[in-house]
């Protein structure tokens, strides 16, 4: 499974209005790390996410669930439910 955090990460950034090296003071976090983040080249860790939920005052569940949310996946399991209930509701059951 792979959502891209990096992109939530960027979006909550901006709309603290912080600039990558304003939110590496606050969070202690390099600013290459941050951008290799952001760019979704590099993974962050479950504390480096703790941090940045903290500083950009978003709940660390809410990130995670957004992120996979605009993932593919998430779009395959929407279709396969879509399809589930819609045979449910014409009576066809598996």
């Amino acid at each position: 499974m792979t959502y891209n955090i990096g992109k939530v990460i960027k979006g909550l950034r901006e709309r603290e209005n912080l600039s990558i090296i304003e939110l590496s003071k606050k969070t202690g976090i390099a600013k290459s790390s941050l951008y290799h983040i952001e760019a979704g080249t590099k993974n962050a860790s479950f504390k480096t996410l703790q941090t940045l939920s903290v500083i950009l005052n978003e709940p660390l569940p809410l990130m995670i669930m957004t992120a996979f949310a605009e993932s593919k996946e998430a779009d395959d399991i929407k279709e396969l439910l879509e399809k589930y209930y819609s045979k449910e509701k014409k009576g066809i059951h598996y």
